[in-house]
């Protein structure tokens, strides 16, 4: 069963499993701003679905996730202490 479409997310059900996948491989599914503002749509949408009961995550491409992008994080949108951090180590 097909459920809302994401651009970041593929996301489907069958039999009581989720199965969301990471779709941005270009980019090694870094978890960038678009990325960061679909998931908790994505976790919504499996919490609102009574018929779930377990949840698979993959990922599209050659590796699941890069993390984090750092550029969010030097462009001032992580607390100070982390920008600290990575920015002096």
């Amino acid at each position: 069963m097909k459920d809302e479409q994401y651009s970041c997310f593929g996301f489907s059900v069958d039999d009581g499993i989720a199965h969301v996948r990471l779709n941005r491989p270009a980019l090694h599914n870094r978890f960038d701003r678009e990325l960061h503002s679909e998931f908790p749509a994505v976790l919504e949408q499996m919490a609102r679905n009574e018929h779930i009961r377990a949840c698979i995550i993959s990922a599209e491409g050659r590796s699941f996730s890069a993390g984090g992008d750092l550029t969010l994080i030097l462009e001032g949108n992580a607390s100070s202490a982390v920008r600290e951090r990575l920015t002096t180590e």
